[in-house]
């Protein structure tokens, strides 16, 4: 049954590894041979054409996109502030921290994400420039489509006034006001210059974290294709030297590459889920082109403050062979 009460990670970690160290001098080798052809083979890989003529033009397909997103989403919030009648873009906490502009950013972004990974292509020195730039001129194009299409009594205002004269006379009368406070606020002056420009920093900001975000996964250098989860599977336990009986072939099936016996063993020990106070989960990820599977095996504990990482429990494994993780 799953045990409430916490052991101190000094009681366990010390008993853990002793008992570790034990298993590994008593079974240097804790797997029995393998039977020839163990496991279901993976599928091969498929020869992937035009892959390396066709990089560059990838990485432009992903900016192109991305940035026709930005400028969409751009649109689309200026249309929105005039049906909300609040520019909420431009929304700052104290003057200085934008809060608006970043979140905008991170739904213009979306685009960089979503290009880069159905192109299974990495963010390049030049697709955050890119990310960069049109982030600058998606923030610009909200304000030019309030030039563009405002009116004062029947009569355009860009037919009186041009864009840049428009721009100085936005940021140099911007009012403030504090949160509750009445009246219609102060007037910034010169100094909506500079929040003008930390929004525009901050709209910037969200795209680049899509972007980043996009390419933070695991990544097949060989087939140039991000992989695919597999599946995920976690054991929990409160017996230091149980856990460690447990494990220690786990492991060593991790060292060797034979993850598919590692992963029925784990699936064997302890309780499923993280109810007890020592939690093991492998996560496995494949390859879709060479059919290469990456395997991943990390510890974590219970304490009064929630769940924490185990310090230097950490192992990586990699196969061909497909793995299956049981029902």
């Amino acid at each position: 049954m799953p045990s409430n009460d916490f052991i101190p990670i000094n009681t366990f970690i010390p008993r853990f590894e002793a008992a570790q160290a034990r298993e590994a001098a008593a079974r240097p080798n804790p797997l029995p041979e393998p039977p020839p052809q163990s496991g279901p083979t993976a599928p091969k890989a498929a020869p992937v054409e035009g892959v390396k003529g066709s990089d560059a033009g990838k990485d432009l397909l992903v900016m192109v996109l991305g940035a026709v997103t930005v400028l969409a989403v751009a649109a689309a919030i200026y249309w929105l502030v005039e049906f909300v009648g609040y520019p909420f873009h431009a929304q700052m906490m104290w003057l200085v921290f934008p809060i608006g502009a970043p979140i905008c950013g991170l739904v213009a972004g979306a685009g960089f994400w979503l290009a880069l990974r159905q192109f299974h292509r990495r963010p390049q020195t030049s697709t955050y420039v890119a990310a960069a730039v049109a982030g600058v001129l998606g923030y610009v194009l909200i304000y030019f489509l309030m030039w563009w299409f405002l009116e004062s009594q029947g009569v355009r205002v860009r037919d009186e006034v041009g864009f840049v004269e428009f721009m100085q006379f936005v940021m140099e009368n911007q009012r403030v006001r504090h949160s509750g406070s009445g009246g219609e606020g102060a007037e910034l002056g010169q100094w909506g210059y500079a929040q003008f420009a930390i929004n525009v920093a901050g709209f910037a900001a969200g795209i680049l974290v899509m972007v980043q975000a996009g390419g933070n996964k695991t990544f097949c250098p060989r087939c140039k294709r991000y992989f695919r989860k597999v599946g995920k599977q976690s054991r929990s336990s409160t017996n230091p030297e149980a856990t460690a009986a447990a494990l220690h072939p786990v492991i060593h099936g991790f060292r060797v590459g034979r993850i598919q016996e590692a992963v029925q063993l784990h699936a064997d020990f302890g309780t499923p889920g993280n109810r007890e106070y020592w939690t093991t989960t492998i996560t496995v990820e494949a390859c879709t082109g060479c059919g290469l599977h990456l395997a991943t095996l990390e510890a974590a504990i219970k304490d009064n403050q929630g769940s924490r990482p185990v310090p230097g429990f950490f192992f990586r494994g990699v196969t061909l062979q497909a793995v299956r993780f049981p029902a």
